[in-house]
């Protein structure tokens, strides 16, 4: 009986301490575990119960609850530099971040173009990762 409560303390714990939902389908299956031991079910029909009621929150209930908890991405100023035109001011290689200005203001930038992106290349922006500048060059 003793294990169930240290696993559902433990989960709950865990959970409300991160509030992502990371330990809920464990504090289910400890429940269902624990009223089990209380109905005199056996330890292989309690730890049954651990898992299926775990493996059921996880698959079921865990997408639902994500989707409803999930808050909504907020778009920043930077996500405008998308489609934006922009000058190489410091080489861009494969193995090497560089810079480019973009509205004024000088980014760090990476390609996933496998030609080097020289000073005054032009280029454009494909996505941001982070803070740097995914970009393309640009091809007239």
């Amino acid at each position: 009986m003793y294990i169930w409560i240290i696993i559902l303390i433990i989960s709950l714990v865990v959970e409300l301490l991160t509030l992502s939902l990371v330990s809920l389908w464990f504090i289910v299956g400890a429940v269902a575990g624990l009223i089990l031991n209380l109905l005199d079910f056996s330890v292989t029909s309690q730890i049954m119960a651990f898992v299926v009621g775990s493996v059921f929150t996880f698959i079921v209930i865990r997408p639902k609850l994500v989707k409803f908890v999930k808050t909504p991405k907020e778009a920043t100023n930077s996500d405008k530099l998308i489609g934006e035109l922009g000058e190489v001011t410091k080489i861009i290689t494969q193995l090497e971040n560089g810079e480019v200005k973009v509205r004024g203001q000088v980014w760090t930038a990476k390609s996933e173009e496998s030609e080097d992106l020289l000073p005054k290349d032009l280029v454009v922006v494909d996505r941001i990762e982070g803070a740097k500048l995914v970009v393309r060059k640009r091809r007239d």
